[in-house]
């Protein structure tokens, strides 16, 4: 077997997502099948006013409905792309921009080194938060918490 055939046979980062999401279609519910449709159709991001407006099932974006609550279809598109990932395995990537599905290596690897670093530098803030109040309530649970973060390499 030549090199060539051998490296032809190992699925591309978007023959995963495709997988992936073909898998996850036969699962979802109407509102994540839209969304997944949306996703699947549009090259680049999309942002959550986008999605509202293209998925009906969402309902409707509160500018396009006179007198609607102004975050509640939002909430509802964040919610809807959170059950995609957790729930359904769908690799969906989302910056300040929108979100989008991967097509390369390097676009999965630098969302995943986003993610951590932000991640890490939250859990530090709120560490340093906890840290501030030890003494002030005596009840054993803010210790167990330090011993915890203790345990898993401290915050810093």
């Amino acid at each position: 077997m030549k090199q060539d055939d051998l490296f032809s046979r190992i699925p591309t980062v978007l023959d995963r997502v495709k997988a992936r999401v073909n898998v996850a279609r036969d699962a979802a519910t109407q509102e994540q099948r839209e969304v997944l449709d949306v996703l699947t159709t549009t090259p680049g991001r999309v942002t959550q006013r986008e999605l509202a407006k293209r998925c009906p099932a969402l309902g409707r974006h509160w500018r396009e409905q006179p007198g609607g609550d102004d975050d509640t279809t939002l909430r509802k598109v964040r919610q809807v792309v959170r059950d995609l990932r957790v729930e359904l395995r769908v690799p969906i990537l989302s910056d300040p921009r929108g979100y989008w599905l991967p097509r390369t290596d390097d676009e999965v690897v630098e969302y995943v080194d986003r993610v951590e670093k932000q991640a890490r530098a939250t859990a530090r803030a709120w560490f340093e938060t906890l840290r501030s109040l030890d003494g002030f309530v005596d009840d054993g649970r803010q210790r167990a918490l330090f011993d915890v973060i203790e345990a898993i390499g401290g915050a810093s």
